[in-house]
């Protein structure tokens, strides 16, 4: 096998051949190398067919409309393009709200039970752990996102926002007991919550979740209807869903665009900011939104204007322990970054005799490591 069948690379490769020729994958993407021979893992996406005479899908039409009113068609059209082109990344998540209950996961039960080989569940528990196979999915649904709380959710953030959109082209699998392998970054990401107003902590302008909240309760539905929809699933229906998402024209469907804006989303943003980034944004308001900030900067004005964070004013002993990572995301999330000083261990500056640690307009971290340099007092 090592000399007539030997191979140079194992990896995942949806939409590519069980044998890629003449090419490696890298964390960059493809790169040219002759004579090389890849394994690709991923097993192909079967061509469905209609089963027991049912030849429409319009149960789980009407059902996902019944859901999703006029956002229906988008979902519907996020489905078959991840379907029908599994080696792009659609630079969106999608995240369904809605009350228990009212059929959010049955919407989703066909693709789940088709494409099992290429579906995973996962919780915010295991998305923050250190082990991440599930990424190696087409479809990962992340259940109940309304459990993350505190600094959780900044971490949580930081995430999704590799996994959500591409860049990077590329995601690193570390599994147990496994090396680590390169794959590309196509998985589409899909978010249940039973609560509208318990969001990930999104930064302004949030470009990569489209939110919808359900229309319906369970209460909506007439008796026995869901056990009439999943037995017709299991009689065909599920065959005739995936035939449906499969020739369905998704031709000027844009997998670059970012998430449409809808009413949840705007109300979340608006109603369920983060009390710490309002707060921080009013404290950089009243410095002037300089290049560059120091901590010390944000406590003197929090005090002196008292500036709540949360139930507390923005104090030296508040910033002890979490509460200084807490900061940073708030900056992050009002465009700043964390400045560091490649000379100090701790990456923090000498000014006026102090230690400070310093933030930096994002787009202008060079101009401000020059500044920070020549500061004299803050």
């Amino acid at each position: 096998l090592r000399k007539h069948r030997a191979v140079s690379q194992i990896t995942w490769l949806p939409g590519e051949p069980e044998l890629v020729m003449d090419r490696t994958w890298t964390e960059d993407g493809w790169r040219d190398a002759p004579g090389a021979v890849v394994l690709n893992t991923a097993p192909p996406i079967p061509q469905f067919k209609f089963k027991n005479g049912i030849y429409v899908g319009k149960p789980w039409i009407d059902h996902m409309e019944k859901l999703w009113g006029k956002w229906a068609t988008h979902v519907m059209r996020w489905l078959a393009f991840k379907i029908q082109n599994p080696g792009i990344k659609i630079n969106h998540a999608i995240q369904l709200g809605g009350p228990p209950g009212c059929g959010k996961d049955t919407g989703l039960e066909p693709i789940a039970r088709a494409l099992a080989m290429y579906w995973r569940e996962v919780s915010p528990t295991e998305l923050l752990g250190n082990y991440n196979g599930f990424l190696r999915a087409l479809f990962v649904r992340l259940n109940e996102t309304s459990s993350i709380e505190g600094n959780a959710r900044f971490h949580m953030a930081n995430i999704l926002k590799i996994m959500l959109a591409s860049p990077p082209v590329t995601l690193r699998i570390n599994e147990k007991y496994m090396l680590p392998m390169v794959i590309p970054n196509v998985l589409g990401m899909l978010m249940t919550t039973n609560q509208r107003f318990m969001p990930l902590n999104m930064d302004k302008g949030e470009r990569r979740i489209m939110m919808l909240w359900a229309q319906v309760t369970r209460d909506d539905f007439p008796v026995g209807y869901f056990q009439n929809f999943y037995q017709w699933l299991a009689d065909g229906g599920t065959e005739a869903v995936m035939v449906y998402l499969q020739t369905l024209d998704v031709n000027d469907f844009d997998p670059s665009a970012v998430a449409p804006m809808t009413d949840v989303k705007a109300d979340t943003m608006e109603l369920g900011q983060d009390p710490g980034e309002e707060a921080t944004d009013d404290a950089l308001q009243a410095l002037g939104r300089p290049l560059v900030v120091a901590t010390a900067q944000l406590v003197r004005v929090s005090m002196e204007q008292q500036i709540w964070f949360g139930d507390s004013l923005l104090t030296p002993q508040f910033l002890r322990g979490r509460a200084r990572t807490r900061l940073a995301g708030w900056m992050e999330a009002n465009g700043y970054l964390k400045l560091v000083n490649p000379t100090e261990a701790r990456g923090r500056f000498t000014i006026g005799g102090r230690m400070h640690t310093l933030y930096v307009r994002q787009a202008e971290v060079q101009a401000g490591l020059a500044f920070a340099l020549q500061m004299k007092e803050v």
